[in-house]
Parts: C-alpha cells; structure tokens; sequence
C-alpha cells in the first residue's frame, strides 16, 4: 500500500506528483489518485493503478491525516445514507489525503429508460450497513493492461 502524500511517478508515461486517495473497487482494483506538481496554479490529477506506481518518496506523507477504517462499512455490501435514506451497493471505498473516507454506492435496479441509476458519493460519517456486513472475498487481479515489467516477465 502507497500512503497517502508519497511521491510517486507513473512507470508508463513519467509524470510525478503527489498520492492524494485511495480508492479500492469492488473488483478488487487499488488505484490512486495522484496530482502533478506546477509551480503556477493547479495541475491536473489523474487515477493511476497501484502496479503502475513507484514511490519516489515519502512526499508529503507525514501531514496526511490517518484514515479511520470504518470496519462496518465494506465495500460489497449494501449501506444507507443515514440522512437521506438513499440505499446502494459500496462499489469504492476512498481514503483521502485529509483523513475522510467516502463511498460510492450504486442504488439496485434500473430507472424508466432501463439504464442502471446513477451512483452517489457519501462521506462514511453519514453511512450505516442495512444488515450485518459479511466479508466480501475480492480476488485482487490486474486491469489487463500494462504493468511493471518485473511482473510481466516471462508472459509473452
């Protein structure tokens, strides 16, 4: 795991910043969200996965506010919005450089047109498991694309 405020550079397009979250899939993906550095203004940031990263240093690591877990909140299961009542699946779990921890929850079904409705993002504080959690077993795999070399030897 990369903490939060480490440096790190991209293997395959070079670029640099800095790991501001960590975001972690139902499909057992981790990627992170890493800002580049410009002197002049704010630079864009962009979500790489975790095989594609190497950390350069520590970075700004030692002001990142520690995430608390929320260990009844699992992605996989369903959660509720404790003030508006919306229900959904966890399909990311977030842990951000500031120490929150958000979730995307996807609502079950379909609206009128048949397409699947829309995701919402809820900051844990705010979130309840609708039933007892179970542990979702979540085979961590690659995205099928490119990797770090070292991993890859000898599958071509």
């Amino acid at each position: 795991m990369i903490p939060n405020g480490s440096e790190v550079k991209d293997l395959s397009s070079g670029i640099s910043g800095i790991v501001i979250n960590r975001v972690t899939t139902l499909a057992g993906m981790i990627r992170y969200g890493v800002q580049l550095q410009k002197s002049d203004g704010m630079a864009d940031a962009y979500e790489i996965d975790e095989a594609l990263l190497e950390v350069i240093s520590p970075g700004i690591s030692h002001r990142a506010i520690p995430c608390d877990p929320w260990p009844d909140l699992v992605v996989g299961t369903e959660l509720e919005d404790k003030v508006t009542g919306f229900k959904g699946i966890a399909i990311n779990k977030i842990e951000m450089l500031a120490g929150c921890v958000l979730f995307t929850l996807q609502p079950h079904g379909v609206d009128k047109e048949g397409k699947l409705k829309t995701t919402e993002i809820f900051n844990a504080v705010r979130l309840q498991p609708t039933a007892k959690p179970k542990k979702v077993a979540v085979k961590r795999t690659t995205t099928g694309g490119p990797t770090t070399l070292q991993s890859r030897k000898g599958n071509y």
